[in-house]
């Protein structure tokens, strides 16, 4: 039986990638158009493909998801929606608006979209979307 990763793993998972490689930059691929979550070029990160958000649920178990998530080019926010909807992600953080969350994760990776660094994306993210009563590794 596999666990299901919560909400809270893939927060944790994004701040410790952003933590091990703070210079890392990810780009999307030119024909495409979007960020992909398994697909793009990612200079000075653990791997050399897929946005930090597909990295950290990769890292959670959720490749499978993430990965078809690619082909409907769904935005962070909606695409965990979907996630928690599917009963692929459990949806755990208390006492923060579930929005927010996913508001978080949507500047998390329209930052990193940019070409800022992974470091660079958390703060933006954290500036606009105060999650830090659920913060796991800080930058």
């Amino acid at each position: 039986m596999r666990l299901i990763p919560t909400m809270s793993h893939i927060v944790h998972a994004v701040r410790r990638l952003a933590v091990l490689y703070p210079e890392a930059t990810y780009r999307q691929p030119d024909e495409m158009g979007a960020c992909m979550y398994t697909v793009g070029d990612v200079t000075n990160g653990p791997i050399q493909e897929g946005c930090i958000i597909g990295q950290a649920l990769i890292a959670e178990g959720v490749a499978e998801d993430a990965s078809n998530m690619d082909t409907q080019e769904v935005g962070a926010p909606d695409m965990l929606r979907q996630l928690v909807n599917d009963s692929h992600l459990a949806q755990d953080i208390a006492g923060i608006d579930q929005s927010t969350v996913r508001q978080w994760f949507g500047w998390v990776q329209s930052t990193q979209d940019q070409g800022m660094t992974w470091a660079e994306a958390i703060r933006a993210a954290d500036d606009h979307h105060d999650i830090t009563s659920y913060q796991g590794a800080s930058i």
